[in-house]
């Protein structure tokens, strides 16, 4: 959940207390737990308050929930295995070496140039499966410990938290290397989950011990204190949802607290204000990835299943999430996938299982109010009578949020894993999970994945020592998580070779102009924008499903540029299947049965290059599709040397060498641009006029060349 700084922020609120310096009556609401108000701190020791405390939790002998806060996979199963693992041999991060969680844990030895493993560490995630596969039992407090590998489980758990309350419980003392993420914004609010769970089943095992039960109360009310001031909440973001929704929980599970009395409405006032900051009306999460959208449909839904609000706030909620589920639907791939915008993994595999596991280990297919249209594009069913009138619509027009997509059935297989499918993107809201991608496209034919973006990598290294770097906006040191936040790394251009810049810009919010199907069939779409650098960009994609992609690019230099000439360079990144060659500067090869042909039509003298696995002068032809993983890619990159632009490009699936023809501009500015098929000698025509406004297509039978 990494995202937009690389250091912690520094508290600013009250200072920690420990055990010895303040009474537990301090931290407990007396009332909750059934306690004249008017006893002194004399006659209600802490033995006596805890004793009281265990008794009210545990007098109906409850069955406490743990609600895991570490999105990747909240609803998959935990086996015994997976348990057993964890506290024979470790923590493994990824693929790293398992990292032994046997006290005293050295919380700062390893892994101390990786900032994703530290803040993992230290949110305690090691023990994220201990406590879900004790949750999943549905056992109360009694009957989970009085099974003997359950409370090996549950004792494992809470010594690891001990120990780190040992070492960190102090908030206002600023801690270094791998402890600075201790406190760090959204860490605070995963604790809080976790420290409910534990305090609630602890509190109903007289086996552990008062001090221990103490020691987590006291812990809570901290993390609690620390999340209060405004100065620590991170509102701008998703950390700061993790710490609203932390205290949320926190406080309906344990709300014996006094802090709770206080941070509880806060909490719930955080939670909706965020959701209606951060959500478009048209209900597209703005944080500028498909992945991040469905990580916050889960936690809405989450929200709704807990009946945590008020009914008035029930319907906002219900009516966001169903929102959020449709456009959900239109960001998943015909592969499965989501599509590659921002900060995302593709999560690609193979198979029915693997189709369904991503998405509903991380939103529940049972959830009661799931949209049929979800279900039908991850799983790809056959079923056409979930869809609008038995069919499936073809537009998914979210201009006002920078998004556009098509999706187009094939006409001789309508399972959606065989469909066309543009997805298009000109988003910038903020500059969280922003990459420098504006005016991108994803394009998928027969199903096969043609162009990509190039996905999340990872958040790795500290803030870059090249002020160049963060002068464009980029958060991270590693190069490869450099490359894949680039403007030459997405399926757009990319100027004088620099990347554009997402620091210091006005967020122009949505750069998409139009989407619209023509009389002929065709697919239009359009998007504008001017770049912080002062040149417009005019972008128009125009889709024949099942056959080619036209891409038309507009770019002009700021009035007041002096220089006489740019670089260029549009950028095609294929799929890593695909087998090409360029041959008399044109591309041609196949992408799995897919012929794939690129070819420049315009006017202007274009050249064409082809890079593959390149990592000097820079990193070029890479694709992430898992968390720090790079694989190798053909990049494609069309360069006109100009002041101003004029690409027209034509990517094509079809069968038959294409001949580019002379483009001709009429009276009125309607631009006519045609092609020839050499095998066949059919002439296709796409007439354009107003800057995509209008477009026409015709083609007609000639002498073969």
């Amino acid at each position: 959940m990494d995202s937009a700084s690389d250091t912690p922020n520094s508290p600013v609120v009250p200072t920690a207390v420990s055990l010895d310096e303040v009474a537990l009556s301090e931290i407990l609401d007396l009332q909750s737990l059934g306690l004249n108000q008017d006893q002194t701190t004399q006659t209600l020791s802490d033995e006596v308050l805890i004793a009281q405390f265990r008794k009210i939790k545990c007098h109906q002998n409850s069955l406490f929930e743990y609600k895991s806060s570490f999105s990747e996979q909240p609803n998959s199963i935990v086996t015994i295995e997976d348990v057993n693992e964890v506290m024979d041999k470790g923590w493994q991060y990824l693929t790293d070496d398992y990292f032994s969680l046997n006290v005293p844990i050295n919380w700062e030895s390893i892994k101390i140039d990786s900032r994703s493993w530290q803040r993992s560490l230290h949110s305690w995630e090691p023990i994220d499966d201990l406590l879900r596969f004790l949750s999943s039992q549905n056992m109360n407090s009694s009957q989970l410990l009085s099974d003997p590998f359950n409370e090996k489980i549950f004792r494992f758990a809470l010594t690891f938290i001990l120990d780190w309350i040992s070492n960190y419980s102090d908030f206002s003392i600023q801690y270094e290397g791998a402890a600075k993420f201790a406190w760090y914004d959204m860490n605070v609010g995963i604790h809080l989950h976790m420290l409910a769970y534990l305090v609630n089943v602890s509190s109903c095992d007289n086996s552990i011990s008062n001090l221990d039960l103490m020691s987590l109360i006291n812990t809570a009310n901290n993390h609690l204190m620390f999340l209060i001031p405004d100065e620590n909440y991170t509102a701008n973001n998703n950390h700061g949802f993790y710490q609203a929704k932390g205290m949320l929980y926190f406080c309906h599970d344990v709300p014996e607290l006094e802090s709770c009395k206080l941070a509880a409405p806060l909490a719930e006032k955080r939670v909706l204000n965020y959701l209606a900051t951060t959500f478009t009306e048209e209900g597209i999460h703005k944080e500028h990835s498909p992945q991040y959208h469905a990580y916050l449909l889960a936690e809405i839904e989450k929200l709704i299943t807990d009946n945590y609000f008020s009914p008035e706030q029930g319907v906002y909620l219900r009516e966001l999430d169903q929102k959020a589920q449709v456009n959900m639907a239109w960001m998943i791939t015909p592969d499965s996938s989501f599509v590659g915008f921002g900060d995302t993994d593709r999560k690609e595999g193979e198979g029915q299982l693997s189709r369904t596991n991503f998405l509903f280990g991380l939103i529940r297919k049972d959830y009661p109010n799931r949209l049929p249209i979800l279900d039908y594009y991850w799983t790809c069913t056959v079923d056409p009578s979930i869809m609008p009138n038995g069919t499936e619509p073809t537009i998914g027009d979210y201009s006002q949020s920078g998004y556009a997509f098509v999706r187009v059935p094939n006409s001789s297989n309508p399972q959606c894993s065989y469909d066309t499918y543009l997805a298009f993107a000109a988003a910038f809201h903020s500059r969280v999970h922003k990459h420098a991608d504006d005016l991108t496209f994803d394009w998928y034919e027969n199903g096969i994945p043609i162009l990509l973006d190039s996905g999340r990598y990872g958040y790795e290294g500290g803030s870059p020592i090249d002020k160049s770097l963060v002068d464009l906006g980029f958060w991270y040191s590693d190069p490869k998580r450099i490359y894949v936040e680039s403007t030459h790394a997405h399926n757009t251009v990319e100027i004088d070779g620099i990347t554009d810049s997402r620091k210091d810009v006005s967020f122009y919010g949505s750069g998409i102009q139009k989407i619209f199907k023509s009389d002929q069939n065709l697919y239009v779409l359009t998007g504008k924008l001017t770049r912080k650098t002062g040149f417009d960009h005019f972008r128009t994609l125009i889709l024949n499903p099942g056959k080619w992609v036209l891409v038309l690019d507009d770019i002009q230099a700021p009035q007041n540029d002096k220089a006489e000439s740019h670089s260029y360079t549009q950028w095609f990144h294929l799929n890593p299947d695909a087998n090409i060659e360029l041959v008399d500067n044109q591309v041609t090869g196949t992408i799995k049965e897919l012929p794939i042909q690129i070819v420049s039509l315009s006017s202007q003298n274009t050249v064409i290059e082809t890079i593959k696995g390149q990592t000097e002068p820079r990193m070029q032809g890479w694709i992430s599709f898992k968390y720090f993983e790079l694989i190798e890619n053909w990049a494609v990159g069309l360069n006109i040397s100009a002041r101003d632009a004029h690409f027209v490009t034509l990517l094509t699936v079809s069968d038959g060498k294409v001949i580019a023809l002379p483009i001709e501009i009429k009276a009125d500015g309607t631009q006519v641009i045609s092609w020839q098929n050499e095998d066949t000698g059919v002439i296709e025509i796409v007439e354009i006029e107003d800057l995509g406004t209008r477009v026409n297509y015709s083609t007609h039978s000639s002498s073969k060349p």
